[in-house]
């Protein structure tokens, strides 16, 4: 029996909300297969009814009345930026003084470093034709928080771009049609849909009235990929064999 916390950022839009709960059932669906019995619950970084360590404190109890002493607890995050390298681990820690050293709570690493993780990116562009690609994410002004996303924008033969820094999308397209590209696809590195996708979606259409001849896609984010609940999971399966050996 496993006990996992999904930690992801929190939003005031359903639409982040509602893949949650679509990741958390296909999580459960497959750890089912490997575990007797399984928790799987979802907590919010920003915008939750209580701080990450109280909500981290009341699953872990919860979990402890089932006789389970530890909770993997997996930050859906796809930068190593200030979320995952201070604000998390402040409340993981505040959440285990309060629960003692009887209880273990295991950070996992952040969603983006996963192994895997380029063949997951793989699958989202395999469903588009285009020929050019460009990695959309959201950028961190933290000192080497976007290198993680150039490194696979490498592995995946795509042009990086960012939100909240330049390069930024339409730079980038521009850029690509300089040199003669006319079939460019934009894989969005978001987890979940909301704002953002949806005003890069209007962005898009403006440049395609701007550029008629140019083909411009747009893939899903990485939540509506089945393969992330395994891809999840198997982080599990390797970290108790770890243990174990």
């Amino acid at each position: 029996m496993v006990a996992v916390l999904l930690v992801f950022h929190g939003s005031r839009d359903q639409r982040p909300q509602q893949g949650m709960c679509q990741l958390v059932n296909r999580m459960q669906v497959e750890l089912d297969h490997h575990f007797q019995r399984c928790l799987v619950h979802v907590a919010q970084l920003e915008l939750g009814e209580l701080p990450l360590a109280d909500q981290l404190y009341e699953f872990a109890m919860g979990a402890g009345e089932l006789g389970l002493d530890q909770v993997y607890i997996f930050p859906l995050f796809l930068l190593a930026g200030n979320h995952v390298m201070d604000d998390i681990p402040l409340q993981v820690k505040a959440a285990a003084q309060r629960l003692g050293q009887q209880f273990q709570l295991i950070q996992m690493p952040h969603l983006g470093s996963f192994p895997g993780f380029v063949q997951l990116m793989q699958t989202q562009m395999k469903k588009m034709q285009s020929k050019s690609w460009i990695l959309l994410a959201h950028g961190s002004r933290r000192s080497g928080g976007n290198q993680s996303v150039i490194e696979l924008a490498t592995q995946l033969n795509a042009t990086p771009a960012f939100w909240v820094i330049p390069p930024s999308m339409e730079m980038q397209i521009n850029q690509l049609i300089l040199t003669g590209c006319s079939d460019i696809g934009v894989i969005p590195y978001f987890m979940f849909p909301g704002r953002i996708l949806t005003t890069i979606a209007h962005q898009l259409i403006q440049l395609k009235k701007e550029f008629p001849t140019v083909n411009l896609e747009i893939s899903n984010p990485v939540s509506a990929n089945p393969e992330l609940a395994k891809l999840l999971v198997s982080q599990v399966i390797q970290f108790q064999q770890k243990t174990v050996d």
